[in-house]
């Protein structure tokens, strides 16, 4: 071609087909430049192969380049081992180094980013600075500047992202609000609104199904009208968490967080062990099986009742609750003062502590009404004696 590596001076193994492809290379060796002003600027830069009209035109010294499309890699000067195919593909690049660009537009503005790799129409066209960044998709990473570490498959994935970092979008138009990082949206429209989440799916999805088991270090979290269960498919019974409106029966336009379950009854167990179970009356059932328990200990019954009447029972309501719901019973640290039940926890009473010290407290009153009777009967016997003395003087006198 015309003045094709007019300038080379000890440039080797270089291949110029076009108006003024190489021009300026000096020194430059195994590159190849194929159209009008291709690698024009090139002196030193050594490895680069430009396909297209003025493809890698100002580059001057950058090395391991490949331009593929009219004006690709257009600007670049010294950055290395870039990859652009399509027109305009990196056409700002200046100093960048290991991107690739597949598409029209494809990295357009990226001057100085790293790393970076768009696959797509348009794909991470307005990086500048951004580096280590991921788009696959037509328009994907497409208003992208400086952010970092963010990777989108699907069209317009993390469209709107500008300087978020470490975001993934996974799907047709998934995204990330403005600003957020760390943040993850899979599923067709999905958006993912805070940092550091994870959004499955667009508004539209109702259910999220998996095989396996569900592990989170953190919390999980049903919304106000939100309802999280455990489900026995086979006898169409669950149990969970419910923060619907209406969720409690009775009560159709309330907002009440419920624990609930279609069973007959809600079971309990901790620490590995069948604990108790409520009915749907309300009524608790803890075990009390005697194989259960050790240590057994028989009771001075009258030291229980008196110990019972030591106790401080006062009416009172609770700092939780509003003034005018009362309560009646005794307090936790005088309870485990007098009984030493329940471990070291005097703050707690145990209901089932309460109950036996109860009953407890009702036999020994029934101990001391049997004495009463015995004694009374005594009593009776002896003036029964004494009225038939009396009579007996009376009669003879």
């Amino acid at each position: 071609g015309y003045r094709a590596l007019q300038n080379n001076t000890t440039g080797i193994q270089n291949t110029a087909n076009g108006y003024l492809a190489l021009y300026t290379n000096t020194t430059g060796t195994y590159n190849t430049a194929t159209g009008g002003y291709a690698l024009f600027s090139n002196t030193t830069g050594d490895k680069n192969t430009a396909n297209g009209n003025q493809a890698l035109f100002s580059n001057t010294t950058g090395d391991n380049n490949t331009a593929n499309g009219v004006y690709a890699l257009y600007k670049n000067t010294t950055g290395n081992n870039n990859t652009a195919n399509g027109v305009y593909a990196l056409y700002w690049n200046t100093t960048g180094s290991y991107n690739t660009a597949n598409g029209y537009l494809a990295l357009y503005t990226n001057t100085t980013g790293d790393y970076n790799t768009a696959n797509g129409y348009r794909a991470l066209q307005n990086n500048t600075t951004g580096i280590q960044n991921t788009a696959n998709g037509n328009e994907a990473l497409y208003n992208n500047t400086t952010g970092f570490g963010n990777t989108a498959y699907g069209y317009q994935a993390l469209f709107s992202n500008t300087t978020g970092i470490n975001n993934t979008a996974l799907g047709s138009n998934a995204n990330v609000s403005v600003g957020k990082s760390n943040a993850t949206a899979i599923g067709f429209g999905a958006l993912a609104t805070a940092s550091n989440t994870i959004q499955l799916g667009n508004p539209a999805v109702t259910d999220v199904n998996t095989s396996g088991s569900i592990h989170s270090s953190g919390n999980i979290v049903a919304e106000s009208n939100g309802l999280v269960y455990a489900n026995d498919a086979q006898n169409n019974k669950w149990i969970g968490f419910d923060t619907r409106i209406g969720a409690l029966p009775t009560y159709p336009t309330s907002y009440y967080p419920v624990l609930k379950t279609t069973h007959q009854n809600l079971y309990i167990s901790v620490n590995g062990s069948y604990s108790a179970y409520m009915t749907s009356g309300g009524t608790l059932n803890s075990v009390s099986d005697k194989t259960k328990k050790e240590n057994y200990e028989v009771l001075d019954k009258q030291d229980v009742l008196i110990r019972l009447n030591k106790l401080n029972v006062e009416r009172w309501n609770f700092i939780s609750e509003e003034d005018n719901v009362k309560r009646i019973g005794p307090y936790a640290q005088e309870f485990h003062k007098q009984f030493g039940l329940g471990g070291d926890d005097d703050k707690m009473i145990a209901t089932y502590d309460m109950a036996g010290i109860s009953i407890v407290g009702i036999q020994a009153l029934t101990e001391l009404v049997k004495l009463q009777e015995k004694e009374l009967k005594k009593q009776q016997i002896q003036i029964e004696k004494l009225m038939k003395m009396i009579e007996k003087r009376i009669i003879n006198n």
